[in-house]
C-alpha cells in the first residue's frame, strides 16, 4: 500500500476542519430564533442564589439543546429547520438547593412549545404573566412552587386542554380562584395550591364539576364559605388551615384521603363517611362538629384505617364501633 502523500493528507484534515466548523455552526442555529432570545431574557432576570450552580452551563456560545441546564428540546412542527424548547426546568429540583432567585420574566410565555415548566425551589417574585396560558397552549405540567410569585392567579390559566398538573404551592399568590380554573381545563387531575396564605374568597361551586381531579390541595390559605360537592373522580383533598364552615358536603365514592381540619364547619359528622370503601385517613379535628358521632360495625368496611382524628369538636359522645388508636379520640 502506498503511503499517503502529505498534499492528500493536508486536503483531508482541511476537509474534516470545514465538516467540522459547519457541524458547530448548525448545530448553533437549530434553536429557533425565538426561543433563543427568550432563553437569553430568562436568564438576564434570574440569577443563582448563593451556593447554587444551575447557570454555570448557560453559555450562549453553545446550543442550549445541547448544554443548558434544565433544557429539553424538541422538533419544531411548522418548521423543520428549527427544535423548540419543550421542557424548561429552572432550579435543580432538590429541597435543599438554595435555587434561583430574580423576578419572574413575561418571556416565559415566549415558548410556545412548552409542555412541562417547572420552578423549584428558589426566591422569584413577580406575577404569573397573565398571557401565560393563552400563549402555551401544549403545557401539560405547570409546577412553580416554594417561591416568592405575588399576585393573582391568571383566569388565562384555564385556556390549557392538556394541562394535567398546576402546583404553584408555597408562593404569596392572593385574590380568589378563578372559577374556570376548575370547570375548564378537561385534562387537569392534579392542582396543589397550598401554603399561599393569601388566597381568599369561597371554593368555586364548579369544583363538583371537574370531570378529571383526582387531588387538591388547598391547605394553609384564606378560603371562607361553605364547601361544595365534591366531584366523584376525586382521591385526595386537604382544605386544612382555611376559614371554611358549614356542613360536611357529599363526598367522593373514590375519597382515599380527607382532610378539613383547623376550620370552622359545624353539625353532626354523618357516619356514611367512614363507610366509604376506600377512605383510610379522615381528619376532621378542631372544627366545631356537634351531636353523636356513630361509626359503623368492622363488619361494614373493609377499609384499613390509617388515621382518624375528631378531636377538639363539640361532639357529645363516640360511639366505637369500630377499634380505632384511642388516642385518635383525645
Amino acid at each position: 500500500m502506498s503511503p499517503i502523500h502529505p498534499p492528500f493528507l493536508f486536503l483531508l484534515l482541511l476537509l474534516l476542519l470545514l465538516l467540522f466548523l459547519f457541524l458547530h455552526c448548525s448545530a448553533q442555529s437549530l434553536l429557533s430564533p425565538t426561543d433563543r432570545k427568550a432563553l437569553l431574557n430568562i436568564r438576564q432576570s434570574l440569577f443563582d442564589l448563593p451556593g447554587s450552580t444551575f447557570f454555570s452551563s448557560w453559555n450562549f456560545s453553545s446550543d442550549p439543546c445541547l448544554s443548558f441546564s434544565g433544557i429539553t428540546c424538541s422538533p419544531d412542527d411548522d418548521d423543520n429547520n428549527f427544535l423548540r424548547v419543550s421542557v424548561l426546568t429552572l432550579g435543580t429540583g432538590l429541597t435543599d438547593s438554595p435555587g434561583l432567585g430574580g423576578i419572574l420574566p413575561t418571556s416565559i410565555s415566549n415558548l410556545t412549545a412548552l409542555t412541562e415548566l417547572v420552578i423549584f425551589p428558589g426566591r422569584i417574585t413577580g406575577q404569573i404573566p397573565t398571557n401565560l396560558g393563552g400563549s402555551l397552549p401544549l403545557l401539560r405540567l405547570l409546577s412553580i412552587s416554594s417561591n416568592l410569585l405575588l399576585g393573582p392567579i391568571p383566569p388565562s390559566l384555564s385556556n390549557l386542554p392538556f394541562l394535567h398538573t398546576l402546583d404553584l404551592s408555597q408562593n404569596q399568590l392572593q385574590d380568589s380562584l378563578p372559577p374556570s380554573l376548575l370547570s375548564s381545563n378537561p385534562s387537569l387531575k392534579v392542582l396543589i395550591l397550598a401554603y399561599n396564605g393569601g388566597l381568599t374568597g369561597p371554593i368555586p361551586s364548579q369544583l363538583s364539576s371537574a370531570p378529571n381531579l383526582l387531588h387538591l390541595d388547598l391547605r394553609g390559605n384564606s378560603f371562607t364559605g361553605f364547601l361544595p360537592p365534591l366531584p366523584s373522580t376525586l382521591r385526595f383533598l386537604s382544605v386544612s388551615i382555611n376559614s371554611l364552615s358549614g356542613p360536611l358536603p357529599p363526598t367522593s365514592p373514590a375519597l382515599e384521603f380527607l382532610d378539613l381540619s383547623n376550620n370552622v364547619f359545624s353539625g353532626e359528622i354523618p357516619p356514611a363517611i367512614f363507610s366509604l370503601p376506600r377512605l383510610s385517613s379522615i381528619l376532621l379535628n378542631d372544627n366545631n362538629f356537634s351531636g353523636n358521632l356513630f361509626l359503623p360495625f368492622s363488619s361494614d368496611t373493609t377499609v384499613n384505617w390509617a388515621v382518624v382524628d375528631v378531636s377538639h369538636n363539640m361532639l357529645t359522645e363516640i360511639r366505637r364501633r369500630v377499634w380505632l388508636p384511642p388516642a385518635a379520640y383525645t
